[in-house]
């Protein structure tokens, strides 16, 4: 089982390649790093004062949270005062004892919290031997869709390694993402503007507990939607990735992933190997399900399922809710208990 904490993000999520992360031979934070559990600063960019936190995680000392506000004085900021804008996962990696590599994911709001993509993301690594700091984006969105220019004479490409600390480090690191990803943000003014997505709703019924559930199309990118599951007064309890290929044209199929998740505080960590898929063959007139991946939990097989069914009288939001009905009854396991 690989396990990618994005984040979304509803992890959410940007598209299935979009989860593959880089991987180094970095070792986990040791000696004085340890002793950082909190890093505030405040930032003053393009008119903008900026408050950030990062709390680092009580699991994995590499993962932290990061928040991000913004406030109307930078010399009066502080956490109640800022209005949220921003938050994800932030991956920060030691060789030794000191600072190497500060991995931002790049989110997506939702609701009350953000989906994380997992291999979209800012790097931002430390050359001690040179005192040199060098930037990469991977991703393709981080490419191309999300970037703003910057000028360079704002971009911090040296440090003194006598007197760089682990902290100052960081801020380095997330500096360079504030100015060159606002695009990310959830300004107030911009509340409005949010683009109206077309959705999926339905509910399942299953042990005398009702699952209502909507899917937001294309809301990463296109064949990438967002799915939300409440159940009564719980509420949210699980926001992921849905995976949707189309090809009744070309091969007579449609194929819909569905990735597990698990919560991280306001965040879901979807996994990038691990979901269920429904092929529907409109050629046959037959469904096949497959579980991918380690991580969800055997299906319940005295649960039936939709096998069959009469091409012509298929759309696909009818094809996804008999694949959230594979979700619900089989692998009912897998969602959350409260």
């Amino acid at each position: 089982m690989k396990k990618f904490f994005f984040y979304f993000l509803f992890i959410l999520i940007f598209s299935l390649n979009c989860f593959a992360q880089k991987k180094g031979n970095l070792k986990s934070i040791q000696t004085k790093v340890e002793v950082t559990k909190s890093i505030i600063n405040t930032f003053s960019f393009r008119n903008r004062y900026y408050f950030y936190q990062l709390e680092q995680d009580s699991k994995d000392p590499n993962k932290w949270l990061m928040y991000i506000g913004i406030v109307t004085d930078e010399h009066n900021a502080n956490l109640a005062a800022s209005v949220k804008i921003f938050s994800t996962d932030v991956y920060i990696l030691t060789g030794g004892s000191k600072l190497a590599n500060v991995r931002i994911q790049a989110a997506k709001p939702f609701d009350y919290s953000w989906a994380v993509s997992r291999a979209n993301f800012l790097e931002t690594s430390f050359y001690w031997t040179d005192g040199t700091v060098k930037y990469a984006l991977f991703g393709s969105q981080m490419q191309n869709e999300y970037p703003s220019p910057v000028d360079e004479k704002f971009i911090v490409t040296k440090f003194n390694p006598a007197k760089l600390t682990f902290a100052d480090g960081v801020k380095i690191a997330v500096n360079q993402f504030i100015m060159q990803f606002d695009k990310l943000f959830q300004y107030p003014e911009n509340e409005d503007k949010k683009p109206q997505l077309e959705t999926f709703e339905g509910a399942i019924t299953f042990k005398n507990e009702k699952y209502d559930y909507e899917l937001r199309r294309s809301f990463f990118n296109v064949g990438d939607d967002n799915l939300a599951i409440r159940k009564g007064k719980d509420g949210l309890i699980y926001n992921t990735l849905v995976r949707i290929k189309d090809e009744k044209a070309s091969t007579g199929k449609i194929t819909i992933d569905i990735h597990h998740v698990t919560q991280n505080g306001l965040a879901w960590s979807v996994y990038a190997s691990d979901y269920l898929r429904a092929v529907f063959d409109y050629q046959t007139g037959t469904i096949t399900y497959q579980q991918v991946g380690s991580a969800l939990p055997y299906p319940d097989e005295n649960e039936e399922v939709v096998k069959e069914f009469k091409p012509n009288e298929l759309p696909l939001e009818k094809a996804f809710a008999i694949a959230m009905q594979n979700l619900v009854k089989r692998y009912n396991e897998a969602l959350p208990r409260y």
